[in-house]
């Protein structure tokens, strides 16, 4: 490599330091949200398809080969807080690409793999400082786009990286899709 640009504020600690605020956010949903009793999926896809800012442009594409792996689609834009919280309160893997959706990872299980897909030039740290939070584990992806950050036209996604990108979180954390096996955080 000859030349490597990053931006300061992804290795800045300060950014992704857990706000005592967000944890007592998260208790107190959890507290008055009876998500355990919710039938809800395992493995989600959280999808941007109900808005036209940062469109993914192959998300179709993207979603159909997730159904075939067992993920189940969801536009949490349609949900109520309630409902969004369960969902991502109960699922073992949540994957989605950088959007409003994934502030919900605040309430995701310990035990949850959590991972977002981001266009190149709109470098967020909003959803895995959430993680941070809820202590679950968070892998990020960039794909390229047309340099337009939150103003894009929209982006593609690598499909086939992003399954093979799963297949080893998957593998890594293979109670996904086993709820009733996962490990508790002391357990992790």
């Amino acid at each position: 490599m000859e030349t490597a640009i990053y931006s300061t504020a992804l290795a800045h600690k300060g950014w992704m330091r857990a706000s005592s605020l967000r944890a007592s956010i998260r208790d107190a949903f959890l507290r008055s949200v009876p998500w355990r009793e919710v039938q809800a999926p395992s493995k989600i896809y959280a999808s941007r398809s109900d808005t036209k800012k940062r469109q993914l442009l192959n998300e179709s594409e993207l979603e159909r080969r997730l159904i075939e792996r067992g993920y189940t689609v969801v536009n949490c834009g349609s949900l109520e807080v309630e409902e969004q919280v369960a969902l991502f309160a109960n699922a073992d893997m949540i994957v989605a690409p950088h959007g409003a959706a994934l502030t919900n990872v605040l309430f995701a299980s310990p035990s949850a793999t959590v991972y977002e897909l981001l266009q190149a030039s709109y470098a967020a740290i909003t959803s895995a400082s959430m993680s941070r939070i809820a202590g679950c584990s968070h892998c990020i992806d960039f794909f390229p786009d047309d340099g337009q950050a939150f103003l894009t036209k929209g982006w593609h996604c690598d499909v086939d990286a992003v399954l093979k990108q799963i297949e080893v979180l998957e593998k890594r954390a293979p109670w996904i899709g086993m709820r009733s096996h996962a490990p508790s955080a002391a357990q992790r």
